[in-house]
């Protein structure tokens, strides 16, 4: 109960008379009873209790275990998961444009060029032809999207498989060269968007141009920090090698490419097979948000 002593009013515990505090409180207590808990001169302080009853109310946020703080992939996992990607994409883009006619499965900056040059020349038949490969790459693009955000990298490696098994197979058809318009930018769309980050690096498999300007820009930085004209932050694990062996990986796919089809060889759509299952036993142990 309060009871006034001069200019400052204190509070005696029925069972604590000398005025003694109450053991600290545990987790649980209702904020509204810790006045009690509190010393005499720091209840004239408002500060200070509400500092203590926010403590309760507000507790410190902490990660949520279904978002785990996940440290980053080491360097030498991401590097093996760029150089197969980096090929893959490599030996499809040269399939793709071998058979459909100079049209990239995955370079769409070369097909926008291409749509504009048709459109100029009013080639109305291979403006259709680009648009629709612009719109699949896009669409596929924005379901892979979703379809990584609700289940993770995994079952876009395997969509990845199914379609080059689908596309092989369609080379024994009458519509090998259409199954390949549709399916190949959807192939390339889903691993861009599949995988798309490495080691804390943000680098796409499927294009090329933004990786050498990535390459260029960190090893930019990195002569500028050693000769001390530059101040800022040293650079993230990979900064240089990533962007790089995403490059390599793309020149050597798309000379493997080049080759099966200049040798005639045996079904070249399954070449990468063995690299995609590679991939998938790679990244499945790892969650879904890494």
């Amino acid at each position: 109960m309060p009871v006034s002593g001069g200019s400052i009013m204190v509070f005696k515990d029925p069972i604590f008379p000398s005025g003694a505090l109450r053991p600290s409180p545990q987790p649980g207590i209702n904020p509204l009873c810790l006045a009690w808990l509190l010393p005499a001169r720091q209840c004239l302080q408002p500060s200070a209790l509400w500092g203590t009853i926010r403590s309760h109310l507000l507790p410190e946020r902490t990660a949520s275990p279904n978002m785990p703080d996940a440290p980053a992939t080491p360097v030498a996992v991401s590097a093996r998961r760029i150089l197969v990607l980096g090929i893959l994409a490599g030996h499809v883009d040269a399939l793709s444009f071998a058979h459909l006619g100079g049209l990239f499965a995955s370079a769409m900056t070369g097909n926008t060029t291409h749509l504009s040059a048709a459109l100029a020349h009013a080639n109305w038949h291979y403006a259709v032809l680009l648009g629709c490969v612009l719109a699949i790459f896009f669409g596929a693009g924005f379901l892979a999207s979703l379809a990584r955000l609700r289940w993770g990298a995994t079952n876009g490696i395997a969509l990845m498989v199914l379609l080059l098994l689908v596309v092989q197979a369609a080379q024994f058809g009458a519509h090998a060269r259409l199954v390949e318009l549709v399916l190949l930018p959807a192939l390339m769309a889903v691993q861009g968007e599949s995988i798309a980050r490495f080691s804390g690096n943000a680098i796409q498999t499927v294009v090329i141009t933004s990786n050498m300007l990535k390459c260029a820009s960190a090893l930019a930085s990195a002569v500028a920090l050693r000769c001390g004209a530059s101040t800022g932050p040293a650079l993230p694990a990979g900064a240089i090698l990533l962007p790089g062996l995403s490059w390599v990986g793309f020149a050597g796919g798309a000379m493997l490419g080049a080759l099966a089809l200049l040798w005639q060889a045996p079904l070249p759509f399954l070449w990468p097979l063995p690299w995609l299952a590679i991939l998938y036993i790679d990244i499945t142990p790892a969650r879904p948000g890494n």
